[in-house]
């Protein structure tokens, strides 16, 4: 983590601001250390460059080899607490992008980064000279490939934050100073309200405990006259496609509560077995793609499907103006964004800009 991104944080349990403790460092990145909120002691480790704001998010090993440094902390804040960590969910996407690691894939949902990028632009109605320096969200990173990419595309500083372990392997890869992984909770995510100026979610928030709630606590952090962008799985589609779609919504319900090896086999013998049933029928498919979808069909705990007239209600009660529907809208889910432009409450007034 670059040392330029320590103040954006703070507490996700009461947004208190943090105090960084830095163990390691090379150059201006922080590879070690630890944040805390001097108030009520509570602390968030940060290892192999990557802040960590989960309950229990410090190790016994990070413990153990930081002894020294944490116990002069205590004797400095001596209501520090630090909670170790318990064994960690399995139902997070984490083995989806081990998946899209060890098969070394340099596209993700089939596209890449230039076109993922491109639709960005045309999603957010968005020009690439207006981003520069401004601060974007990426709620929900996954791999993080285009995460960076933003920053090296259009000069936006960026924050990738995501559930899964992912962001450990992105902040291996990482080369810019204006990006920064960590990991967290999108329903408690460790930022001030109205902090950034474009947010984006794509794909993410259905995959929550209750997609509304994340979806108030994620508005919550756009800025006054800045956007939010959201896709989402779409409730339309026919009757073959509804049909299909629940079939895989059962596999889901015994797929995510086996442990990670036998997802694995089961995302295996799945994706061996759709393969060979669509070359039977004359359409081959991408291996690689096909089991990236599969595990993104059958492994998380959460999966919801909305409409855009909900979403309106949503990011209307949240204080946006009115919501574009936009062109990324499929069998599969549909694109929103907004401006976050709060209405007058007279009748007949113009929306306030200022």
């Amino acid at each position: 983590m670059h040392i330029k991104f320590k103040d954006y944080f703070y507490d996700p349990t009461n947004n208190n601001p943090l105090s960084l403790y830095i163990f390691e460092k090379l150059d201006q990145n922080v590879v070690s250390g630890m944040f805390v909120n001097k108030t009520t002691g509570m602390a968030y480790a940060l290892y192999e460059g990557v802040a960590i704001f989960l309950p229990n998010s410090f190790t016994v090993e990070f413990v153990q080899l930081f002894k020294e440094k944490i116990e002069s902390i205590q004797a400095e804040i001596p209501n520090l607490i630090i909670l170790i960590e318990k064994l960690r969910t399995t139902w997070s996407f984490s083995l989806e992008w081990e998946a899209h690691k060890e098969l070394n894939m340099s596209t993700t949902w089939g596209m890449s980064l230039q076109s993922r990028y491109e639709q960005f632009l045309y999603e957010t109605q968005s020009l690439n000279e207006n981003l520069n320096g401004q601060l974007m969200l990426d709620a929900g990173c996954g791999n993080g490939l285009l995460t960076e990419y933003f920053t090296d595309s259009s000069g936006l500083v960026v924050i990738g934050i995501d559930f899964s372990t992912s962001v450990f392997n992105a902040e291996k890869r990482r080369k810019s100073e204006n990006c920064c992984f960590i990991q967290g909770d999108l329903m408690s995510p460790p930022f001030k309200m109205e902090t950034f100026n474009i947010i984006v979610s794509n794909g993410v928030l259905h995959h929550t405990p209750d997609t509304e709630t994340t979806f108030r606590s994620v508005a919550n952090l756009v800025k006054r006259n800045g956007k939010f962008y959201l896709w989402l799985y779409s409730r339309k589609g026919t009757i073959y496609w509804r049909f299909k779609r629940r079939v895989f919504d059962f596999l889901r319900i015994i797929v995510c509560r086996l442990p990670s090896r036998g997802k694995k086999l089961a995302v295996n013998t799945i994706s061996f077995l759709l393969y060979y049933a669509y070359l039977l029928c004359g359409k081959k498919l991408d291996k690689n793609t096909l089991t990236i979808d599969i595990y993104d069909s059958v492994t998380p705990r959460w999966r919801y499907y909305h409409t855009p007239e909900e979403i309106s209600r949503w990011f209307y009660e949240a204080g946006f103006g009115p919501l574009s529907v936009t062109y990324w809208d499929t069998k599969y889910g549909f694109g929103s964004m907004a401006y976050k432009v709060p209405l007058l409450k007279t009748p007949g007034e113009h929306f306030i800009t200022d």
